[in-house]
């Protein structure tokens, strides 16, 4: 799962990087250059567009924050039980570990 978690990370700063580059082709065109009744529509969608990458963006860092946190929980709980099993085994109890193939 931290692995997961990595690759979520990366996914999330290369959204971050590109967001802008969604909207600004439209946004950054001077009104010189592109005027009219399709102006307004066009730099609202471009802005909307901008910040819909940039929310996805947190997404993904909030899911590899679960992945991470999660990750960490289940090894904290291998080794409790790792811990139980060997204190379990020294006190002389017989432990079926199950099959593992």
């Amino acid at each position: 799962m931290a692995q997961i978690a990595f690759g979520v990370v990366r996914l999330q700063a290369h959204l971050e990087v590109e967001a802008p580059k969604a909207g600004n082709p439209v946004l950054n065109l001077m009104l010189s250059d592109w005027q009219g009744n399709a102006r307004g529509a066009a730099d609202t969608r471009a802005e909307s567009l901008t910040r819909w990458i940039r929310n996805t963006a947190d997404k993904f860092g909030d899911l590899a924050e679960v992945l991470q946190n999660g990750a960490t929980n289940i090894r904290n709980a291998i080794t409790a039980l790792e811990s139980r099993a060997t204190l379990a085994d020294s006190r002389g109890y017989i432990l079926d570990r199950g099959s593992r193939g």
